[in-house]
């Protein structure tokens, strides 16, 4: 497969490793933001749940104010 589209698909030296450094640092943001998210205690959507709130409101108001002091700790160093 990677042959055929080698041959439409010429990429400079230049773009080629800055799409590689682009793409390797999306996979490491995204591992960052999984790992914050799974250290979130499953009780919280559970809470959420029983409270009544959406998966938006879940996600906005509960979930991602846990997640991000605890990921952009790992991503500041």
């Amino acid at each position: 497969m990677l042959p055929v589209i080698g041959e439409y698909l010429v990429l400079d030296r230049f773009v080629a490793a800055c799409l590689g450094f682009i793409l390797n640092y999306a996979a490491y943001l995204a591992e960052i933001f999984r790992g914050g998210l799974l250290a979130i205690d499953k009780g919280q959507y559970e809470a959420a749940q029983v409270l009544g709130l959406s998966k938006w409101q879940t996600t906005t108001r509960v979930i991602l104010p846990q997640m991000l002091p605890r990921s952009l700790t790992s991503f500041i160093e």
